[in-house]
């Protein structure tokens, strides 16, 4: 893949329909369009999801520092499986410890960057 993604390939990587990523250009999901094509960049889409807090909410302030790449996002499934958890118990996490995700319509995601620092914390905060 280049550095420019179909809709098809924008889906593909975000574990999403083609509708769902449609639905997110119609809220302001930032793409390029060359005729009839629509192509997005996947660090552009990277920081548009990272500006979504947990109830959703757009707040481009809220972007922070990206990793270089972008960073790898999972869903909130895929983090659930490799910590052996529900992913119940990760959203109750998410209001008690702060387990930090974003939430972009129905999809929840997080990325390994947030995830590998919050684990860090919490085993910092047994010491």
């Amino acid at each position: 893949m280049g550095e420019y993604l179909t809709i098809e390939e924008m889906a593909e990587v975000f574990k999403v329909q083609v509708t769902t990523v449609r639905r997110w250009r119609r809220w302001g999901l930032p793409f390029y369009r060359v005729g009839k094509r629509l192509y997005f960049k996947r660090e552009e889409a990277l920081r548009w999801i990272r500006a979504h807090n947990h109830e959703g909410q757009y707040n481009p302030e809220d972007v922070g520092e990206i990793p270089p790449g972008g960073g790898e996002l999972l869903t909130l499934k895929e983090v659930a499986k490799e910590l052996h958890l529900t992913p119940r118990t990760l959203k109750r996490w998410a209001e008690v410890k702060g387990f930090p995700y974003h939430r972009v319509g129905k999809t929840m995601y997080v990325f390994r960057d947030e995830l590998d620092a919050w684990v860090k914390e919490q085993q910092q905060d047994k010491k």
